[in-house]
Formats: C-alpha cells, sequence, structure tokens
C-alpha cells in the first residue's frame, strides 16, 4: 500500500501497514475456516445441522432453509394425522407411507431399536429386533417390547409389531436405520409455535471413510492455498514496507550524493517522517561541521604557503648579506678597516637567521599533535612573583616601571613551567620592545570559582584595531602588531598554542581596564589540590 502523506510519522506507518495486513492475513483465515467448515458441513450433513433451522421448522416456513447446505439430503414433514405438509423430493413422498414413521429410529434416543442376528443349533438365521425405552426415574434404558424374525422377515415371537406377520426388506432397513440407495434415515418429532404436532424424517448419505480422506484431502488443499496466498501477501508487503522505507530516506540519500559531488542540497524536514528528522539535522550539522573544516583546511592550507614564503623571505634577506659580505672578502675587495663591520654583520646575520630557525622549530613542535607538555602542580602566585623578580632589574635598565598585582594566597595550577616562562615572555618582551621609555606594565593574578584569570596590561602605544584580529597569527611583525623577537612573527602565535596546551584561552580585550591601552587575559583552570 502507498502512503501519500510525507508528514505521517514512520511508527504510525509501520502499524498501518502491520494492522492493515494482519486484517487481511485474519480475514483469510476467517474465510478459510468459514470454507472448511462449509466443505465438513455440507460433505457430512446431519439432522443436527437442519436443526440449526428449528425457528423455520416450527413456523412452517420451509422455503427459507438453505437447502444448498443438505447435499444428497431429503427430508419429509407430517402433521398429527399422518398428512405430508412438506416433501424435498416427490418420490420420497411415494415410497415413505404414514405407517413406515413407526418403524424408523428416534433422534432423541429415548426410544431406539436395537437388531441382534442369532444362528440355531440347525444353521438358522434369526434376527431379534428390542425396542428400547429410557426410563427417566432410573435413568437406564429398559426393554419396552420385542420380536424375532426369521431369515424371510417373517415374525415368529413377540408382541412388538402385532398385527404384523411379516416385515418386509424396506421396513427392515428402516429398522436398522437404513434407507436404499447407501443412505441412512432418522425420525424428528417436535410441535410447532401453535403447539401442533410434527414428524420429521431426514434422510442423509451413510459417512464413510473414503469419503472422509476426499473431505481431508479438499480441506488440505484449501490450507495449501491459504499458505501460498500468505506467502505472496507477505512478499508484497515486505516489497512495500522496503519500498517506504527507502522512500522515506531518499531526500536524505540525495543529499549525500549531492555532497559528493560537491552540490550540497538542502533537506526539507517535512519531506522526511518526524522519525527520521533527528537524522536530518544531524546530517545538516554534521555538513555545517564539513564545510567548516574544509575551509578550515584551505585556510591552514594559504597559511602555510604564506608561512613557508615568509620564512623563505626572511632567511633569504640575511642570508643575501652574508652571501654580498663573504663574497667580497673571498674576491679580497674589502678594505681593512671594514673587515670588523662585515665580520659582525656576518654574524649578527647568522644568528639572525638561526634565532629565525630555532623560532619556527620550536612552533612547529608545539603544533605537532603529539607534542604533550609536562605539566606539574604549582602554586601559580608564588611562580608569577619570581619571574617578576627575574625582570625587574631588566625593566629598571628600559626605564619601564612593573606593577604587580598578586594575591598572597596559593593559588595551584597545574602548568608546564617552562613553556608558561616562554609566553610570559613573549608578552613582556612585546610591552618592553614596542612601547616608549616609562610605559607602566600590569602583572594581576586572580581566582574565581574554577577558573584562574592572569593578566598582563601596559598604558603604551596601544595595538591599531585594524590588525586587534590577528595579532595572534603568525608573521604579524614590525609594524603590524607586536611581537617578539626581533619581529620573526611567531611570538604572539607560540603563546597562544602554549596557553591552549595547558587547557586554557588568550584573548586581547576590545575594552581594556581603566588607565591602559593593552591588555591580554589568559584563563586558566584552577587546581584543588597538589
Amino acid at each position: 500500500m502507498k502512503i501519500k502523506n510525507k508528514h505521517q510519522s514512520f511508527v504510525q506507518t509501520c502499524i498501518l501497514h502491520f494492522v492493515v495486513y494482519s486484517l487481511v492475513a485474519l480475514a483469510l483465515v476467517l474465510l478459510l475456516n468459514y470454507l472448511t467448515n462449509s466443505i465438513l458441513n455440507n460433505a457430512f450433513p446431519s439432522i443436527d445441522t437442519l436443526l440449526e433451522h428449528r425457528d423455520k421448522l416450527e413456523r412452517d416456513d420451509f422455503s427459507n432453509i438453505p437447502y444448498w447446505k443438505f447435499k444428497n439430503c431429503e427430508f419429509i414433514v407430517y402433521d398429527d394425522q399422518n398428512q405430508v405438509i412438506y416433501s424435498t423430493e416427490s418420490d420420497l413422498q411415494e415410497k415413505l407411507k404414514p405407517g413406515d414413521t413407526d418403524l424408523i429410529q428416534e433422534y432423541s434416543y429415548t426410544q431406539f431399536f436395537e437388531v441382534l442376528q442369532r444362528i440355531d443349533e440347525n444353521g438358522r438365521i434369526f434376527y431379534e429386533i428390542y425396542c428400547y425405552q429410557y426410563n427417566v426415574e432410573t435413568e437406564e434404558y429398559e426393554v419396552d417390547d420385542y420380536c424375532v424374525v426369521d431369515a424371510n422377515y417373517k415374525i415368529i415371537e413377540g408382541d412388538l409389531f402385532s398385527g404384523r406377520e411379516y416385515l418386509s426388506q424396506k421396513d427392515f432397513d428402516l429398522i436398522r436405520g437404513n434407507y436404499e440407495n447407501n443412505k441412512e434415515i432418522i425420525k424428528y418429532q417436535y410441535k410447532t409455535s401453535m403447539n401442533e404436532e410434527r414428524t420429521l424424517i431426514f434422510v442423509f448419505p451413510k459417512f464413510s471413510i473414503n469419503d472422509y480422506n476426499k473431505t481431508v484431502e479438499a480441506t488440505n488443499r484449501l490450507w495449501f492455498v491459504f499458505v501460498l496466498v500468505l506467502f505472496v501477501i507477505i512478499i508484497v508487503q515486505s516489497f512495500l514496507f522496503s519500498r517506504r522505507i527507502k522512500h522515506s530516506l531518499k531526500p536524505l540519500d540525495a543529499a549525500i550524493v549531492s555532497y559528493g559531488s560537491e552540490k550540497h542540497s538542502n533537506i526539507s524536514r517535512d519531506e522526511v517522517p518526524m522519525e527520521f528528522r533527528h537524522i536530518v539535522d544531524d546530517f545538516e550539522n554534521l555538513l555545517k561541521r564539513l564545510d567548516q573544516a574544509k575551509e578550515e583546511k584551505e585556510h591552514e592550507e594559504q597559511e602555510r604557503y604564506r608561512m613557508l614564503a615568509n620564512i623563505s623571505h626572511d632567511l633569504n634577506t640575511p642570508l643575501t648579506a652574508i652571501q654580498g659580505y663573504s663574497k667580497a672578502f673571498c674576491d679580497g675587495i674589502v678594505q681593512p678597516e671594514k673587515k670588523d663591520l662585515y665580520m659582525k654583520t656576518i654574524y649578527h646575520k647568522s644568528m639572525a637567521c638561526s634565532e629565525l630557525m630555532d623560532t619556527f622549530f620550536e612552533f612547529t613542535k608545539l603544533q605537532h599533535p603529539d607534542f604533550i607538555p609536562n605539566l606539574e602542580t604549582v602554586d601559580l602566585a608564588e611562580f608569577i612573583r619570581e619571574y617578576l623578580g627575574e625582570k625587574y632589574v631588566e625593566f629598571e635598565l628600559k626605564d619601564f616601571h612593573m606593577e604587580p598585582d598578586i594575591p598572597e594566597k596559593t593559588i595551584l595550577c597545574k602548568v608546564d613551567c617552562k613553556l608558561l616562562r616562554r609566553a610570559l615572555d613573549n608578552l613582556t618582551a612585546n610591552a618592553l620592545k614596542y612601547n616608549p621609555k616609562g610605559t607602566t606594565v600590569l602583572y594581576s593574578l586572580r581566582d574565581e570559582k574554577e577558573m584562574i584569570y592572569l593578566t598582563i596590561a601596559d598604558d603604551g602605544i596601544g595595538i591599531p584595531r585594524e590588525i586587534r584580529k590577528e595579532v595572534f597569527e603568525p608573521f604579524i611583525t614590525g609594524n603590524s602588531a607586536r611581537t617578539t623577537d626581533s619581529g620573526t612573527g611567531f611570538g604572539m602565535t607560540i603563546t597562544r598554542k602554549i596557553v591552549e596546551l595547558h587547557g586554557g584561552t588568550i584573548r586581547l580585550l576590545d575594552t581594556p581596564r581603566s588607565g591602559y591601552s593593552t591588555e591580554f587575559e589568559i584563563l586558566l583552570h584552577k587546581c584543588d589540590r597538589q
């Protein structure tokens, strides 16, 4: 079955499929049960089947009795005067006489005949016929009368059929419950709704094992057809159900295929069942993350190319000077009074190259995913005090002012002392290098709940707003931004990476505290105990 409602719940669809096909299967079972019962009832009809319509019999409404249920059966109805009221076959009325009803067995078995065959010592055959009557008081059957007939059905003893000397073959068959053409006969007496007496004679085929086997084979064929139809229904249901699942996921599949071909097609949440909408949301989020990762990768590639180009440029400048001065020595054109100057220039340029390579190596080492900092629990307040004590002389020589704001209490934090010192050196060097004499540098430390706030601020010239967002990018040097180490361009990038390796963050505040032009804030996680 096809579900056209796109907004329908997939669970509701499953339930609908299950209910529909369960009802179909149930209908088939009921139909099969009805057919098998009809076959069995029609194959072995009895007076019990006819008495299911007793209300019609009591109204003498014989025309509304479904005769198709009584295949090969006949019946005739007499009134209390032994007059025929109704007969299904005209020949039955001709063959049965009113007096024959006394010889037919009762349906209720309140009275019945028993025929026994006896052979005397001379080999003659006799039949003993007993009439049993049910005694209500003793609740037992008692012999009411009897007679004995010879092989020719001549009555030689007993008063059971007084007034008769002989029994015909038909009479003898009726007593035994037999009728012609291998059929049985039985009698049922009842009263109508008008309290009129009726006698119904019912003739039906004899039951045999062969008939039973044929009927069983017919019902088995029905069961085989039922199993085959049910198997076809299961196949159809499985096909439609799988098609429904594929149809439900088709928009998602189309989006995946489109993304693989570098085309992004949006998925409407209304096109999929509600149970799959969280998958659509997750997929959309995944695509956004993939796009973001792709952009970041492209940005990293661009930064890598730019970094290599800048390194090549920064190395090429001192190397060119080294090549020029060394060639002058080789050519012997250096004037004696300039030899010391040339040698010092070569030395300083080579040191600049070495320093650049060392800084780049450190930057590369920190960027490596396998690099793990050597963290240990320290008193960060005491660590900062010791660091500032070491820098005090340098501040005096450069005519800068240091303003420490470090609490006396213990503030524990897991840090790599060597890396954290390098980060502080970078920030301090930038403040000392790019600010005029007399600048004040603030070092503030405070803890709040689980976080530690380390601030380095100064009241110098500040950083231009147009390049504040790029201050942590590599090769932002010289007049573009304040970095360390003679403009290698890695100082602030290394500082940010060191802070991130400690699980923290660093930022340049857009609005520094009052009295200061530049403020860097480092956030680290507090450690409760050592």
